[in-house]
């Protein structure tokens, strides 16, 4: 099985195969935008489909965020990950069933300014054909 590495950012994804290097996906350079988690609110829940044509199948064992803050945060977060048909999301409520996705990691996580890599408890076996989702579910109250 190859081994993917999965990097997320705000605007610019990028995917390490043990074997293959870096793809990255997008090219933005944004600092405002909230996705995956808006870290000055409470709780967040967002979802968010990588197309087939970007990305390889294999073993998903890690995902990283690049924060731009340079206030250090520790949130309580859950991440799902899962393969799906949709392409997009038709509405803000068009949400993919939780049913529907693994458990992936679950617990407490600093950020820093930089990359912050998040290892999963349980390994993702994306099966390359249908589009990937992530969803994140911050559990942090303040």
């Amino acid at each position: 099985m190859k081994r993917i590495l999965f990097l997320l950012m705000a605007l610019m994804f990028a995917i390490t195969a043990q074997s293959q290097g870096e793809i990255t996906i997008g090219s933005g350079t944004g600092t405002t935008f909230y996705v995956p988690m808006y870290c000055n609110y409470n709780y967040s829940y967002s979802q968010t489909i990588y197309n087939s044509s970007e990305i390889i199948g294999g073993t998903i064992s890690q995902i990283a965020y690049y924060m731009t803050s340079t206030d250090a945060r520790t949130e309580d977060i859950v991440i799902y990950a899962g393969n799906t048909t949709k392409a997009s999301f038709s509405s803000s409520s068009d949400y993919e069933a939780i049913a529907n996705l693994t458990q992936v990691f679950s617990g407490l996580i600093t950020f820093n300014v930089g990359w912050n890599y998040i290892t999963f408890a349980t390994p993702f076996q994306y099966n390359g054909v249908d589009n990937l989702i992530i969803a994140v579910d911050k559990n942090t109250g303040t």
